[in-house]
């Protein structure tokens, strides 16, 4: 960032202050005028180290002014005091090809923007989206940088896009919330998957005011939460944990809504949930104005063995392994399985099918069978799925594609049946490479004692 001698008051709106800073050769003030937050130095890119736009109580903050050269992504922390007027755009304070992506404190999506329109490669999230007022993080990037990070267990322990990417398919004039079907919506900014420059840049903005003020402070979680064990089985106690401080060091209440109608506070907690399924549990730490909430994924389901589970996994390029696996699952002989939804998360890849008639279902992400086995009175369930990421999975497990290994790993399986029955586990398999070639192209099998 350029520093400039002095920052004068401009008449004619965010254009002509754009045109003032370029008539100065892109420098941008080292200063901050009123309502007007310069970058000091290099602002970070993950919340750890994202910029505080330090400044007067209850002042507005309508500028973020900043230059973007081999970097990532600038990350600013500032507060939404007017939720449905918040708008942050860099129509008219920017040459390049900018992209606004909003995350909550912690680093969660909440949206994102590429191109404003179809003729434009600047970025506008447009007011009227109904946030709630609190701390967030905002950050600009070259269109070509997407922030990603770890998605939290029981998922497997991969980076994930946090939102959908313009490169799938996905129009850059859409206002993207979080990728929730590739479980965007469960990790935490971590990184960005590439580094650009850009140049200068005016990021006007509506609804917000300074990061830190002498005002009261939002309570933070330190850590979690945590939920023990996950998957867990129907009746089975589950403990809640959640790690929370307060700047001002308020008292805090601690609130557990458990997704079941059920609720309990405390950073320590026990629930039972009395039927099978997923339960998007929500805690909310306040400290008597202001809360933070934190939320965790509890899968709920039968717990008994899956009887004999094999497996052969094709891998491939990075998110592009296949897995087929057959297993004896014991839903109730009564099961009809016409018309019936099944759901299936299997070491991180997500399919739903709809099952006709003779137990069969496909979609773009796989096919599935079920038919009853008469000799071993269970379900016989075949499913073949794609677009996974195994190797990544198990790879603090010693699984290396096209090395010869034989190593044993868990698979995480969740499989709900509808009226059939929610069935969740780890499988311990023992991985061994069936074939192997130099395109990196390894078979390997997977058989569950």
């Amino acid at each position: 960032m350029n520093p400039m001698a002095n920052v004068r008051t401009v008449r004619g709106g965010p254009a002509a202050v754009f045109a003032l800073l370029m008539a100065f050769g892109g420098a941008l003030p080292a200063v901050h005028a009123a309502g007007v937050w310069g970058e000091s130095g290099d602002a970070g890119d993950v919340p750890a180290t994202a910029q505080d736009t330090v400044g007067p109580a209850a002042q507005a903050l309508v500028q973020i002014q900043g230059n973007y050269t081999s970097d990532t992504a600038d990350v600013y922390i500032l507060t939404v005091t007017d939720g449905n007027a918040f708008s942050a755009t860099t129509e008219g304070g920017a040459l390049w090809d900018t992209m606004l992506t909003l995350f909550d404190q912690n680093g969660k999506g909440v949206l994102q923007n590429d191109d404003t329109s179809g003729t434009s490669k600047r970025s506008t999230i447009p007011a009227g989206q109904g946030l709630p007022n609190g701390t967030y993080l905002l950050a600009i990037s070259n269109f070509s940088c997407d922030p990603s990070g770890v998605a939290p267990p029981p998922n497997p322990a991969v980076d994930v896009y946090i939102f959908p990417r313009t490169e799938n398919g996905n129009a850059s004039t859409n206002l993207r919330g979080p990728d929730v079907a590739n479980n965007g919506d469960l990790v935490t900014l971590d990184k960005w998957d590439n580094t650009s420059s850009g140049g200068d840049y005016t990021i006007f903005l509506t609804g917000v005011t300074f990061g830190t003020d002498s005002g009261n402070q939002q309570p933070v979680i330190d850590s979690g939460p945590f939920a023990s064990p996950n998957p867990a089985a129907v009746g089975q106690p589950v403990d809640f944990s959640v790690v929370a401080s307060d700047p001002d060091d308020d008292i805090l209440t601690i609130t557990w809504d458990f997704g079941d109608t059920n609720s309990d506070t405390g950073d320590l907690v026990t629930h039972a949930f009395a039927a099978p399924g997923s339960y998007l549990v929500t805690v909310t730490i306040d400290d008597g104005t202001l809360n933070i909430t934190g939320q965790i994924t509890v899968i709920v389901g039968d717990l008994t063995a899956l009887d004999k589970f094999r497996g052969v996994v094709f891998f491939g390029n990075t998110d592009h392994d296949a897995l087929a696996l057959k297993t004896l699952v014991p839903i109730p002989a009564n099961f009809v399985p016409g018309g019936e939804t099944v759901s299936v998360d299997v070491g991180g890849v997500l399919a739903a099918f709809v099952l006709n008639a003779k137990g069969s279902g496909s979609t773009d992400t796989g096919r599935i069978k079920v038919k009853f086995n008469k000799r071993s009175t269970q379900w016989m369930v075949k499913l073949g799925l794609k677009e996974g990421n195994y190797q990544g999975l198990w790879g603090d497990e010693g699984v290396v594609s096209g090395s010869f290994t034989d190593v044993t790993v868990n698979m995480p399986v969740i499989m709900d049946f509808g009226s059939g029955g929610v069935f969740a586990n780890f499988v311990a398999c023992r991985y061994s490479v069936l074939k192997s070639n130099t395109k990196d192209r390894t078979v390997g099998v997977l058989r569950a004692p």
